[in-house]
C-alpha cells in the first residue's frame, strides 16, 4: 500500500511544481504538440536509472513551508524572490536551479519544507533575504529527462518504480534541476530528478 502512494502522489506533485515553475498558467499532465526539435523522433526521452551519489555544493536559496495544495503558488513565490538578485549579480550560480522538498511524504496533507535556489562557490555570502548551507553527498536515485515540461510526470514514474523494483528505498528528500531550458513546450528541454534511496 505504501509503494502504491509513493508512486501516485509524489510524483504528481514535483510534476505539478516543476511545470509551475517554467509557465504561469495551470500545467497540463498531457503532452504538448511537438516543438523546439526536429519533426521525427520520439517527443521525450527518459534514461535508464541509474544510483548515483551527488557531491556535497555550497547553496544559496529561499525557504518556505508549502503543501501539496499550495505548492504552486509557493514555486512561483520562491523563484519570484531568487530572480532579481540573480539579475542584479548579487550572487554568481556555479550550476543550474534546484529545488529541494524535504518530507513530502511522511505528511502529504500537511505543510512541509520547500528550498528554491543554486549551487554557488563557497565563499559566497548570503544576500538579504537568502539563506546559504553546505549540502552533503547525496545518494539518490536519478533519471534525465528531455521533453516537454507537461510530460515530466513520466520521468518521475518512471524513477520511483525502478528503485522500488530494485528493492531501494526512497527517503524524504527529493531534488530536481533544470539543465537545459528553451521553453515549456521544447522537446529539448532537460531535466535531472534525483530520489534520495538508502
Amino acid at each position: 500500500m505504501k509503494r502504491i502512494f509513493l508512486l501516485m502522489i509524489l510524483p504528481v506533485s514535483l510534476f505539478f511544481a516543476l511545470s509551475i515553475l517554467v509557465r504561469a498558467d495551470d500545467p497540463s499532465t498531457q503532452p504538448s504538440a511537438q516543438t523546439g526539435g526536429a519533426a521525427d523522433g520520439p517527443e521525450s526521452v527518459i534514461s535508464t536509472m541509474r544510483v548515483q551519489e551527488m557531491k556535497g555544493t555550497t547553496f544559496l536559496y529561499v525557504s518556505s513551508k508549502t503543501s501539496l495544495t499550495q505548492l504552486g503558488d509557493h514555486i512561483r513565490k520562491c523563484t519570484a524572490e531568487v530572480d532579481p538578485a540573480l539579475k542584479a549579480g548579487l550572487f554568481r550560480p556555479a550550476g543550474p536551479i534546484l529545488i529541494i522538498y524535504h518530507g513530502v511524504m511522511q505528511d502529504p496533507t500537511g505543510e512541509y519544507p520547500l528550498e528554491v535556489g543554486f549551487p554557488v562557490a563557497d565563499d559566497t555570502k548570503a544576500p538579504d533575504g537568502f539563506e546559504i548551507k553546505k549540502l552533503d553527498k547525496f545518494r539518490c536515485a536519478t533519471v534525465l529527462y528531455s521533453g516537454a515540461m507537461q510530460g515530466i510526470r513520466s520521468a518521475f514514474e518512471a524513477v520511483y518504480n525502478d528503485l522500488l523494483n530494485a528493492g531501494l528505498e526512497p527517503t524524504d528528500q527529493s531534488r530536481q534541476s533544470i539543465l537545459l531550458y528553451e521553453g515549456p513546450d521544447s522537446i529539448n528541454n532537460v531535466a535531472i530528478i534525483e530520489v534520495g534511496v538508502r
